[in-house]
């Protein structure tokens, strides 16, 4: 479409399209009955229902939400945080805890809830990757995790910040609280 300000239609590349504006202007503008959907503009900012991005991704019209995992509850529970940035098991027994595909800047929410016996225990926190997992501000590494409140029914939230502050990426995990 070279020399073309508008397309309308369906572009279908087989090879890698180029497209050098000015900066400052718009590379690519989708519209809605109701308004401006997305725009990339010549920095390489992405946003949805504003003309104007002002981060990578900049959203005005509504949120952004990945679903909610049910994870499998097992002998052994993997966490992968590219499928989702909250997860959700119930323990049926005393399970072991397997991190897997954090990414440093990501957060993560793991919801755990007691079954109807309770005294469940996750033990044994490990990664894929062979990245520490600390707890709190105290250092404590995965083998000394919090524990999670073992009464039949109790639902508690742990948090994730996976950083790329050290030699190697950490998870580094905190119990922020417990229903009762």
């Amino acid at each position: 479409v070279a020399g073309s300000s508008t397309f309308n239609g369906i572009l279908n590349a087989s090879s890698t399209v180029s497209i050098s504006p000015p900066s400052g202007t718009e590379i690519l503008r989708t519209s809605t009955t109701t308004g401006v959907a997305w725009v990339i503009n010549s920095n390489g900012l992405l946003s949805y229902g504003t003309t104007s991005p002002t981060h990578a991704l900049t959203i005005d019209d509504g949120s952004a939400f990945t679903a909610e995992q049910a994870l499998t509850d097992g002998a052994s529970i993997t966490v992968n945080f590219r499928d989702t940035n909250q997860g959700r098991v119930v323990l049926g027994g005393n399970r072991a805890m397997r991190l897997q595909g954090g990414y440093p800047g990501q957060t993560y929410r793991l919801f755990v809830s007691q079954d109807g016996t309770g005294g469940r225990k996750m033990t044994g926190w490990t990664s894929t990757e062979g990245w520490q997992i600390l707890f709190g501000s105290s250092n404590r590494t995965a083998t000394t995790a919090p524990e999670t409140s073992l009464k039949a029914g109790v639902t508690c939230l742990i948090s994730f910040a996976v950083t790329n502050a050290t030699i190697t990426p950490i998870y580094w995990g905190t119990l922020e609280s417990c229903t009762y």
